[in-house]
C-alpha cells in the first residue's frame, strides 16, 4: 500500500487510494478519499468525497459528500453536505452559508 507522510498539494482533482499521514490541500478542485483510502490529517478542498476514512477535519468551500463506505473521525465543514445511507461521521458538522476560500498553506 503506498503511504505518503507530509503535505499534499494539487492544482487539480486529485484521487488518492492508499494512506497519507499529514494534511490534503487542493484549494479549487475535489479531492476523493477512494474506499481503500485512509487519512490520518485534515482536507482542505473546494469539495471532498469521502469513500474511505478519514481522522481529521475536513473543510470544503462547496461540498462534502460520505458514501456508504466512508467515514470521517472529525470536523466537517462545508456549505453543503450528502451522506449517503451507510456512511459514519464521528464529530461536529458546521454548515455556514459560506465557507472562506482555501489555501494552499494548510
Amino acid at each position: 500500500m503506498l503511504v505518503i507522510r507530509g503535505t499534499v498539494t494539487a492544482n487539480e482533482d486529485l484521487r488518492l487510494n492508499g494512506r497519507v499521514e499529514g494534511s490534503i490541500v487542493v484549494p479549487n478542485h475535489v479531492v476523493t478519499i477512494g474506499p481503500d483510502g485512509r487519512v490520518e490529517g485534515d482536507i482542505r478542498a473546494k469539495g471532498a468525497v469521502i469513500e474511505g476514512i478519514v481522522r481529521g477535519d475536513v473543510k470544503a468551500t462547496d461540498r462534502v459528500v460520505v458514501s456508504a463506505t466512508g467515514g470521517i473521525d472529525g470536523e466537517i465543514a462545508a456549505p453543503r453536505l450528502e451522506m449517503r445511507d451507510g456512511a459514519r461521521v464521528d464529530g461536529r458538522v458546521v454548515m455556514p452559508a459560506r465557507i472562506r476560500a482555501v489555501t494552499t498553506a494548510a
